[in-house]
This record gives structure tokens, sequence and C-alpha cells, in this order.
């Protein structure tokens, strides 16, 4: 069986998707906001297949289709891998929005990658709630009192969107990942 794991936001979270909540970001308790991994309450198989199906056609529609992405370099051996929490944002009508993953590095060291909002949601605050519950699970997935690292790999356009989220560049060199302009950048929490 695999299992399913769901993230609520907290308080300070709460105050900055308020202004996104008319627009179907939801800081209640409706099930809006959604992450599976291999720790939580058991699902079935069928179920869970369902979910990651509709986690990676998020992904296809904007890495392939939109930005040109190889299919072969969007879907990699680190999705099936247990040390991997794939986070989406879906409506009342389990449609996904946006999706995110989550790669566990070290105890306290994460990679936020392959965060894809669908393009008739996007400026709804659906990213920002897929990077709240990346926080929250790297979070819950590191010893308690540990200082937690997050780097990820940001394309050019969005590095406004990540410094608006508390992340800073790191280091001073661009870099092409599947032809697309790239840098790093790190939170700690």
């Amino acid at each position: 069986m695999t299992k399913l794991v769901e993230f609520s936001f907290l308080p300070e979270q709460v105050a900055l998707l308020l202004p996104y909540e008319s627009k179907g970001v939801s800081s209640g308790e409706d099930g809006v906001l959604r992450a599976f991994s291999l720790a939580g309450p058991a699902i079935e198989e069928a179920e869970f297949a369902s979910r990651f199906a509709r986690v990676m056609a998020v992904r296809y529609e904007v890495f392939v289709k939109e930005q040109g992405v190889p299919p072969e370099l969007e879907i990699d051996g680190r999705d099936p891998l247990e040390s991997t929490t794939h986070v989406w944002v879906e409506n009342q009508a389990n449609q996904v929005l946006a999706v995110g993953r989550l790669l566990q590095d070290g105890a306290a060291s994460f990679h936020l990658g392959r965060v894809a909002v669908l393009a008739k949601n996007r400026g709804r605050g659906y990213g920002r709630a897929v990077m709240f519950a990346f926080e929250n699970a790297a979070r819950a997935l590191s010893p308690q009192g540990q200082s937690v690292t997050l780097q990820l790999s940001s394309q050019e356009h969005a590095i406004g969107f990540y410094r608006g989220l508390g992340y800073e560049l790191e280091g001073s060199s661009r870099y092409l990942d599947a032809g697309i302009w790239h840098r790093d950048m790190v939170k700690r929490l």
C-alpha cells in the first residue's frame, strides 16, 4: 500500500494566502492542498496511481508542451523514490492545478523542483501554496529542532517569485538545464 499525507498551512502562511482564498486556494480543512509520499495513512494503489497520473499530466503540460523540455529529461528515476514527496493543489472537483516535487538529500536538506502551475491558473496563489507545503513537509521530515535547508534550481524568469518567498541566490553563475537558463537558490528555515 502507498501512503498519502495531507499538509495544512501554518498560521503565518494563512495570512499570506488570504488574498488568494476567493480565487480557490483554501487555508481551511476542505482538502484543497494535498501531498503524497510514503509516510502517512495507507491508500489503495489504484488511488495512488490515479493521483500520480494527474500530477504528472500537469508537469507534462507545463514542462514538455509549454516549455519544450524533452520528456526523457522531465520524467526521471527520482519520482518513485521513497524519499520523494510530490505536492499538489487541487480544486473541489479534484482537478490538479499546480504541482511540485521535494527530494530529501539529507536529514534536514531538501531540493525543491518540478514546480508547475497550469497557465490558466497562474497568479492565483497556487504556486505559493505548493511552496508552503514544501516547507511544512521538510519541517515534518527533519529531526526536531534542526535547521532545514531548502535548495532549488530556478528558471531565471521565476527568480522574483522565489525571492518573494524568502529564497536567495546562491553563487553567481547561471546554467542551462533542458535548454532553459537557471540559477541556484536557497532558503534556511
